[in-house]
């Protein structure tokens, strides 16, 4: 583990007594406007001020010259936003490790499900066994002979992969169930574009004409520059990933779980090896291949988000998402276009030929 649980514990207890303003003050998100002090962003909707809120109450530090913005200058629609001048190096965001929703955390928060998920991976080859100090050699390598049949039985996954998605979609429904401090944020996520619509319909990978019209859609209105097969190979190959981690982690099969399963692909980062979350506040920062923020991440502590460039006053404020870098090929792309959602300009791509 990461953390200690008395630390999750006080942050979420902490969240518990105020998640109501997030409510609460939504429901007149339309009506209501407050006031930004910039020339380019003058509005910012009450929902985005109580998710603000939301996140300082959860123990996120949120420099003061930067808001999180609903306008049409956001390049998703909302964004983070500077409303002051941002100088290089300075920090806008420290996010606790302690609130980041990752597998370890979460595994903590909703141990009846923990064990589940445990019990589910080890019946089909993904626990690791503890040696047998009375049979030595001989019984670790029965146990090696079990994990493998079981694996080839339920499942081609290698038994040391992290199912990451599959845990944190369970999760998720935990959380908004059970009304978890995470739920608030959780039920406000959203994504739109080709691959979320393919996965809110429940297919699989037998659904051709589907998965053809999909291919289409995205050639046609995102990746002009991709080859029409390759980007239905890769919706085959995410749609054969859920069927194969429905083997093991006790998903349902139907739209809604499909659904959460693709928003958790698009919003999740790999923070180390072996941890793979998604975080607060960080999730509402877009993606550029050109960013003027970075991130550093100390496993046991927090998360800074800091300026790698002067911002200006009413510029909005970007991670990247893929290769840190200016350019990508057209592998690069076709991942960052079906997993995320994002379309890569084919000006950032060096390896596209005239005739694809």
């Amino acid at each position: 583990m990461l953390l200690q649980t008395p630390i999750i514990s006080a942050l979420l207890q902490l969240v518990q007594s105020n998640t109501a303003i997030f409510s609460a003050v939504a429901d007149n998100a339309v009506a209501t406007k407050i006031s930004i002090p910039s020339p380019l962003i003058s509005t910012q909707t009450s929902e985005d001020a109580a998710f603000h809120e939301w996140c300082e109450n959860i123990g996120i530090a949120i420099s003061p010259a930067v808001r999180i913005i609903t306008s049409d200058k956001s390049v998703a629609g909302r964004g983070v936003f500077a409303i002051d001048d941002i100088e290089v190096d300075e920090v806008i965001a420290r996010i606790p490790t302690a609130v980041i929703y990752h597998p370890d955390n979460c595994a903590e928060c909703f141990p009846q499900t923990a064990a589940r998920i445990s019990k589910s991976k080890a019946h089909a080859g993904f626990m690791k066994r503890k040696k047998h100090t009375n049979f030595g050699w001989i019984h670790n390598l029965w146990q090696k002979v079990i994990i493998e049949k079981r694996r080839q039985k339920y499942h081609h996954l290698d038994p040391h992969e992290q199912l990451w998605q599959s845990e944190l979609t369970l999760y998720a429904f935990d959380a908004v169930r059970e009304g978890h401090p995470w739920g608030t944020w959780i039920s406000q996520w959203q994504r739109d574009d080709p691959t979320y619509r393919l996965f809110c319909s429940n297919a699989n990978a037998g659904d051709e004409d589907l998965i053809d019209s999909i291919s289409l859609e995205l050639k046609g209105n995102f990746a002009p520059y991709l080859n029409e097969l390759h980007i239905k190979a890769a919706l085959l190959i995410r749609l054969l990933r859920l069927e194969e981690e429905r083997q093991v982690i006790p998903l349902n099969d139907d739209s809604e779980t499909s659904g959460m399963y693709a928003l958790l692909g698009s919003r999740a980062v790999a923070l180390d090896d072996d941890i793979t979350g998604v975080i607060p506040f960080h999730d509402m920062i877009n993606h550029s291949l050109e960013p003027n923020l970075s991130m550093a991440y100390t496993p046991t502590d927090h998360i800074e988000i800091y300026a790698n460039r002067k911002i200006d006053r009413g510029q909005e404020l970007f991670l990247c998402y893929t290769k840190l870098n200016k350019t990508m090929n057209s592998v690069n792309a076709l991942w960052a276009l079906v997993q995320w959602g994002i379309p890569t300009p084919a000006e950032h791509l060096h390896d596209v030929s005239d005739d694809q």
